[in-house]
C-alpha cells in the first residue's frame, strides 16, 4: 500500500509505473533518462498519473489498518489519512495510464488450461474458466490440430 510519490515503500505496481516512467520520460540534454524515484515520480506527476483510491470506509477501519505490519500509512499524505483513504498504485491505475498516455496501445492476456491456450488482445480481461470470445485466438491441445485457429 505504498504511496506512489513517496520514496519511502514500494509495491510491485509503483516499480511498474516508475519503470514506464524511466522508459517513456523524454531525455533532457545529455542527461541518461530517469534512473531516481523521485525523477521518476516527478514525471508521473507531471503526466498527471491517477493512482487508484482505496476508501478506508470509516476511521475506526483505518485505525486498525496501523497495527497490521504489513500496511504502512506514514508515507501517506495527512489529508488522504484524514479522509480514511489510500492512494496506491494498481493494476486498474497503470492500465488507465497507459491507454491514456499511448494511444492504439494494447493489452495482452494469455490463459491456459487442459483443453486450450486463449490469447486476447483489448483491454476486456478474460474471465473465469478460460472460456474464449469472438476475436480471441484459441489454441486446442489436440494432437490433431496442429495450426492455431480464431475461436467461433
Amino acid at each position: 500500500n505504498a504511496y506512489p510519490f513517496s520514496t519511502r515503500y514500494q509495491n510491485c505496481n509503483q516499480w511498474v509505473a516508475e519503470l514506464l516512467a524511466a522508459a517513456w520520460a523524454p531525455r533532457r540534454g545529455d542527461r541518461p533518462p530517469l534512473l531516481d524515484r523521485e525523477a521518476a515520480q516527478a514525471w508521473l506527476r507531471e503526466q498527471a498519473y491517477e493512482p487508484f483510491t482505496f476508501e478506508a470506509g470509516s476511521w475506526l477501519r483505518l485505525q486498525l489498518a496501523r497495527v497490521v505490519p504489513l500496511l504502512h500509512h506514514d508515507d501517506h499524505p495527512d489529508d488522504d489519512l484524514a479522509a480514511a483513504r489510500f492512494r496506491v498504485s494498481m493494476p486498474a491505475s497503470l492500465e488507465a495510464f497507459v491507454q491514456r498516455t499511448v494511444p492504439g496501445a494494447q493489452r495482452l492476456e494469455l490463459c491456459h488450461d487442459t483443453r486450450h491456450m486463449v490469447l486476447r488482445r483489448g483491454w476486456t480481461p478474460l474471465g473465469a474458466g478460460c472460456e474464449p470470445a469472438a476475436n480471441d485466438l484459441t489454441v486446442a491441445y489436440d494432437a490433431e490440430q496442429e495450426a492455431a485457429e480464431p475461436s467461433p
